[in-house]
Formats: structure tokens, C-alpha cells, sequence
């Protein structure tokens, strides 16, 4: 990936803009008009800029309409010819237009093109943004500055261009919230509210620049303004939507009504961050060569963990490994992820966040990782020694996240890393250690309780238990808080659940419905029956799973079968894919009703009110997700029930389906669209294959791996080559036997 220099930046006019109308300019900055047919053609060209676009693509974007010649691929290649023509007579340095079967590719320089480097710029900043941020400031005023109108303006609602646009218009929008994030960090607070006003008019369903002009408000000493612009938040997410806003903003709200926001230094050089919850992003970099993974930011400061950050920081450090080990629910992902925020700037390359909880088989984790990196495979290397060659000069600190399950692979992940990379640490979570020669353990503890006599306010809620259940509670019912009347409840129930942070989110939740005293009188019987003895660690796991018994026990029916039904995906999915699941499988579409699709949504939804599932952020539509405890729960439950096979197999099946569908618009106007859903399901094709190898249906697999040539095309991760030789293998054994 190009990087810009954060230094300084070219200030030579991009060849070719987009962000905008569609132009071609020489070196002066005059444009060359080009014809309809040439601008179409350079337009479907530059939305898949590096890759190449299919030669009939290019036919049905260029004759849309009608008007197709006799023979259009000697038509597109005159075409071509002109367009290259003027490209030339443009002097567009950098910018080549390639024949490559089975159609054309165009490629551009770093900064040829205004979007390109409306990118580079965008991620300079976004690098200096903590630390710099005049500089980032600076640069994002150059980016935002390359803007002339909508991106692709004339072909932005057509289908071929749609995609990109779209991408860019978040990437712009996004760009102007950090322009105000860096005018806060400098203490502007005046100059970020007159353009924070004009973005929430534009987007008022969007929480952030909201977020942010409250803490502009605030800053600059207008506090009824700020409270005024988040009631008015509510109101528009209430009538709207019919939905709550996040529990940010509402921590956001309740500190200006304490007025307990730190204040910022006025207007002068690169102020740093104030302490309040606001809108500093968290860093997280891949190392040099691959783009950022989609690394996990942390949900805020982690109460009662000082002592375990204290202990744990010197501890991860370049040629080791430290493993986070706990029962689940205790809290190791959510430390790593604080560690990772704290640590990355000690390393040149950044961090790898790698989230292991997906990957089934043990074989799957070394590439699963080069996936992350996005590193292309090499013919007789395998996936580990190609990630250890890759990483060997870089200085990173790699996260390997929920390694339990397929702990022996992750160990030797780690043991090859920390061997072959002296500038390398890694740091992984896991119920149980690596056993690898240069680990060290650390057993997160569960957070600290009250004391039995404790029943006073001010001693109870000193407990780091308590105020995770307070915080997670008010998120819920804003109303909540831990007063005389309920105390004594609140500790017994924190002390009942063992502290552990899982467990507490889980009781908080429902506090918008019930007392504390409530909960305790319903779960003493499970209690009482599970803590016969001493409380080890093997107890306090069990202790979670009394919780998520009484979790799940507090489901409708439909609920549960639903919530067991969809634990299968293997990540984050859309309503859509758990219609279909659902659809697939008779005696579960036929328990959930006969509106099936409506039940599904309906459902999914309560499940989402009850803290099983989660809305996962990001820009491609709603994804349902859920904590890792309660997808191996779910599944357990889904096998005592009996419908494990079947369901399995309708998921495999599913997305052998999803794969072929991609293949099928290989060359036609649907490749992107069928590229960026493949690439949206790899944790369940990869889980998928797995299941058709393991119950011996080669005929399923082969569908499952030959569909995903749509999205080899333009990327191959390392797993796809592995599938189809496991395949293979596995068709060679049986013809053997």
C-alpha cells in the first residue's frame, strides 16, 4: 500500500480527477474534454483502478442504453486506442492503459489520481492525528481540498460506478469528522462548531459529528447548547428509528450534566487529548506492505485494571510472547485490545490484530493471518514460513485473539514468530497458556468485589465490579443508579456473579425491566448448586455458564431456537444469509412460523434488545454478531437439541450457494458486487469447507472452493489454494481406499 509522506506532500495536479465531475488535466491544470463514450469507458476503468475489468463489463457500460456495434470487442478496442490517445496528448504522467486478458487494466501513479490521493492523505492524517495534530490538520485540509462536487458525479447512480462513490462520499464524510476531531484536539472549539452545525444538518441520523459538536459546546462553555444538541439526537433516533442512541453519547450527555468533562487548552500549539469521552480515534496499523486489518478498537478505560495494565506493559516486548489466560467472560480480549492501543506506538510496523475465534480448523490459523496481512501466497512456501519472511524485519506487535480452540496451531504461530522475528512480540488470548519456550503467562483476574460487609454506598460502589455494573446499567436504563435502596443488592449480585465482566454486562442488561434483588433471588438456586465447594477457576467458569443459562432461560422459545440456529456462522452476518439459513432448514422454518422472513428479522431484533447478539459496525449494512461464549453455548444447545448436522449442513450449503453466485457474474456487471460478498464471508466459506472435508462431502466442498474463483480473480488469499488442495487430497484417499 502507498503511503503518503506526512512531511510533505506533491503539489502537482492529479491527471485524472473524479472527485467530481469526471476530468482529464495536463500538467497546467486544463482540462482535455473527452467524448461520452471515452469518459464512460475511462470512468468503468478508474472505479477498478489496478484490477482489470472484463472487456464485455466494459461493453455494457460503454453501450448502456442500446447502440451495441456488430461487433463490440473490435469497437471497445478502438475505443481503447482513442482514450489512449488522450491520455497522451494529457501528458497524464503515471497513467497507463494495458490490454490484459481477458480485458483491460488501467493503472495510475501515486498521485495521478485525485482519489488516490485523497486516500494517502486521508491515512497520513488519521496516522498523525494523537500525535500531531496540526500536522494531521494540515493534511486533511489538503485532502478535503481536492473535492469539486460528488464523487463520479454524472455516473455516481449508475451501477458500474456506485460502489466507489459510495465509498468515497463516506470517506469524505468520515474525513471532515476528523477535521473537527484535530480542530478539539487544538483546543478550536469555536471554528469546529460552525462546521460540525452544517454536517449534522446534512447528516442527522449520523452520531458522531453529534457526538463531537456536544463536546464543542461544552468546550466552549455553551452547556445548555450541547445538552440541547444531544436531546434533540434522542428525538430525531426516537421518532425516526425507534432506537436509543449508543452508551457513548449517553456517558457523553451525563458528564456534561455533572460538568466533569476535562477542559482542553485554547487555540495553540498541538494540544493534546482531553479525557472525556470524545472523539480521538484509536491507532491501529498493519506493518509496512499490507493495509490496516480491521483491528478492534477498545470501548474506553478498563475499570479495575490498573494493576493488571501496570504488570503487563513491560511484559510484551519484541522476541516474546505473553498469553492474557482466564475463564471466558473474564475480560482477556477486551485487556488486550487497551494493551494493543497503549503499545502500538512502540513499534515502527504498528499492530496485527488477529481475531482467532473464527477459524476452525488448526491448519487455517497461519493463513488466516497472511489473510489479515493480505500477503499473496508463494508457490512451495507454506502460509508460516511466508508470514515469518514477511514480518522477519519488521518491528510489530502481533495480537492473536481466542487462540483455546485451536491452541496447538497458535502456539506454533507464536513460537515461529518470536524464534524468526527479533523485533516482533506476541501477545494472545486464551483460556489455557501456548506452552511455547518464550512465553509468559498472565491469568486475568475477575474484578475486584466489595467486601461481604460492605452495604453502604460509598464502600460499594469503591468496587471496580460495581461500577462496570453501574456504567453497563445506565446504558440500558438511564434512570439507574446505585443508591441506599439498592446497595446491598448490587454487591450481592456483583458477588454472586464472581466479577467477572461478561457476567456483569449480561445482569446489567436487564435492569430495564427488574430490581437487583430480582436477579440475586434467581440466581441463588443455580448458585447454591454449583458452588458445592471452593471457588477455583474451573468454578468461576462455571459460574459464567450458570449466567448464560439464566440468559438464555429468560428466552422466548423462538428466541432460543433462532439464537441456536444462527451460532453456527462463524462470524458476523447479515439478516438476509439468516433468512436463507432459516428458510433452508423445514422443522426450524416451521417452529419459527409461516412468515419465516418477517420472524427471522423480528427475532433477531429481540435478540439484539436482550444482549445474545450484537450490531456490528461498518459500511456494508447490518451485521449481527455475538460475544464467543455464547456462539459455543448456542452451539452446544443447537446439539442437544439434535439439529446440529442439518443446520451445518444448510449453512455449507448456503454459501457454496453465495460462492457460485459470485462465479456466475464473473465477467458480467455484478464481478464487483459478487468480489465484495465473497470477501465479506471468508470466516464461513472457510468454516463451511471445513465442515464439508470433516463429515467427507467432497462433492460440497469442491462448490465451496471452485465458487471463490470470482474472488481469487482479484485477490487469492492464502487459504483458497489450501482448500482445494485439502479437497483434492481428500478425493485421492478415497479413490485409494
Amino acid at each position: 500500500m502507498v503511503q503518503v509522506d506526512t512531511e510533505q506532500h506533491d503539489g502537482t495536479a492529479p491527471a485524472l480527477r473524479v472527485l467530481g465531475p469526471l476530468e482529464v488535466v495536463d500538467a497546467s491544470g486544463a482540462p482535455h474534454p473527452l467524448p461520452p463514450r471515452p469518459r464512460r469507458l475511462l470512468a468503468a476503468l478508474l472505479t477498478c483502478a489496478g484490477s482489470v475489468v472484463s472487456a464485455d463489463r466494459l461493453a455494457d457500460v460503454v453501450w448502456r442504453g442500446g447502440g451495441v456495434p456488430e461487433n463490440p470487442e473490435a469497437a471497445l478496442h478502438s475505443l481503447v486506442s482513442r482514450l489512449r490517445s488522450r491520455l497522451q496528448a494529457a501528458a497524464a504522467d503515471g497513467v497507463e492503459l494495458l490490454h490484459r486478458s481477458p480485458g483491460y487494466l488501467l493503472t495510475a501513479a501515486p498521485g495521478a489520481c485525485d482519489a488516490t490521493r485523497f486516500d494517502e492523505l486521508l491515512a497520513g492524517a488519521r496516522r498523525e492525528l494523537t500525535a500531531r495534530p496540526q500536522r494531521a490538520a494540515e493534511l486533511l485540509d489538503a485532502a478535503l481540498a481536492l473535492w469539486r462536487g460528488a464523487a463520479y458525479a454524472e455516473f455516481a447512480d449508475e451501477d458500474f460506478a456506485r460502489p466507489e462513490a459510495a465509498r468515497l462520499e463516506e470517506e469524505r464524510r468520515c474525513a471532515l469528522e476528523d477535521r473537527a476531531d484535530t480542530a478539539l484536539l487544538l483546543g478550536e472549539h469555536h471554528a469546529a462548531t460552525a462546521g460540525l452545525e452544517a454536517l449534522v444538518r446534512v447528516e442527522p441520523l449520523r452520531e458522531r459529528p453529534h457526538r463531537q459538536l456536544v463536546l464543542a459546546h461544552y468546550r466552549a462553555g455553551r452547556h445548555a447548547d450541547a445538552l440541547a444538541v444531544a436531546r434533540r439526537f434522542r428525538e430525531r433516533l426516537a421518532e425516526e428509528l425507534g432506537i436509543d442512541p449508543s452508551a457513548e453519547l449517553v456517558r457523553l450527555e451525563e458528564a456534561v450534566l455533572r460538568q466533569d468533562l476535562a477542559p482542553v487548552p485554547g487555540p495553540g500549539p498541538a494540544a493534546g487529548p482531553g479525557t472525556a469521552p470524545g472523539p480521538a480515534p484509536a491507532q491501529h496499523t498493519a506493518p509496512h506492505g499490507a493495509p490496516p486489518p480491521d483491528a478492534p478498537a477498545p470501548r474506553g478505560a478498563l475499570l479495575g485494571r490498573d494493576e493488571e495494565l501496570a504488570g503487563v506493559l513491560p511484559r510484551v516486548r519484541p522476541g516474546a510472547a505473553l498469553t492474557l489466560t482466564g475463564p471466558g467472560g473474564v475480560g482477556k480480549t477486551s485487556l488486550a485490545r487497551q494493551l494493543a492501543a497503549r503499545l502500538g506506538g512502540r513499534f515502527d510496523d504498528g499492530v496485527l490484530f488477529v481475531e482467532l475465534a473464527a477459524v476452525v480448523a488448526p491448519g487455517d490459523v497461519a493463513p488466516a493471518v497472511t489473510t489479515a496481512l493480505q500477503l499473496q501466497p508463494q508457490q512451495g512456501t507454506a502460509p508460516l514460513q511466508r508470514l515469518v519472511a514477511h514480518l522477519r524485519p519488521r518491528s510489530a506487535l502481533v495480537v492473536l485473539d481466542n487462540c483455546e480452540h485451536v491452541v496447538a496451531a497458535a502456539a506454533e504461530l507464536a513460537d515461529a514468530l518470536v524464534a524468526g522475528c527479533p523485533a516482533v512480540a506476541v501477545l494472545a488470548t486464551s483460556r489455557c497458556p501456548l506452552d511455547v519456550p518464550a512465553e509468559e503467562v498472565w491469568a486475568v483476574p475477575p474484578l475486584p468485589l466489595p467486601p461481604v460487609a460492605a452495604t453502604g454506598v460509598a464502600e460499594v460502589r469503591r468496587s471496580a465490579a460495581v461500577q462496570l455494573f453501574e456504567q453497563r446499567a445506565r446504558a440500558r436504563c438511564r434512570t439507574f443508579c446505585v443508591d441506599e435502596a439498592n446497595a446491598a443488592d448490587v454487591a450481592e449480585l456483583c458477588r454472586r456473579l464472581d466479577g467477572l465482566p461478561l457476567a456483569l454486562e449480561l445482569a446489567a442488561a436487564r435492569m430495564n425491566a427488574l430490581h437487583p434483588r430480582d436477579l440475586v433471588q434467581r440466581l441463588s438456586w443455580r448458585f447454591r448448586l454449583l458452588h458445592g465447594g471452593s471457588r477455583t477457576s474451573d468454578e468461576r467458569h462455571r459460574t459464567l455458564q450458570a449466567v448464560v443459562d439464566w440468559s438464555y432461560d429468560l428466552l422466548a422459545e423462538r428466541c432460543r431456537l433462532l439464537f441456536e440456529v444462527v451460532s453456527v456462522f462463524a462470524g458476523g452476518f447479515p439478516l438476509a444469509d439468516a433468512e436463507r439459513l432459516v428458510a433452508a432448514v423445514p422443522e426450524v422454518s416451521g417452529a419459527l412460523g409461516e412468515d419465516a422472513g418477517g420472524s427471522v428479522a423480528d427475532l433477531l431484533a429481540a435478540l439484539v434488545d436482550r444482549s445474545v447478539l450484537v450490531v456490528l459496525p461498518g459500511g456494508r449494512g447490518v451485521r449481527y454478531g455475538m460475544l464467543e461464549t455464547l456462539r459455543a453455548y448456542g452451539r452446544e444447545r443447537l446439539a442437544a437439541r439434535g439439529a446440529a448436522p442439518a443446520v451445518q449442513r444448510a449453512h455449507a450449503q448456503l454459501y457454496a450457494q453465495v460462492a457460485g453466485e459470485s462465479a456466475a457474474h464473473r465477467y458480467g456487471p455484478g464481478h464487483l458486487d459478487g468480489v465484495q460478498r465473497v470477501a465479506g464471508c471468508l470466516d464461513e466459506l472457510r468454516a463451511a469447507v471445513a465442515f464439508a472435508l470433516g463429515s467427507g462431502d467432497l462433492t460440497l466442498a469442491a462448490r465451496l472452493v471452485g465458487g471463490t474463483c470470482a474472488y481469487v480473480e482479484h485477490h487469492v488469499p492464502a487459504e483458497v489454494p489450501q482448500w482445494a488442495e485439502r479437497v483434492v487430497a481428500a478425493a485421492a484417499a478415497r479413490d485409494a481406499a
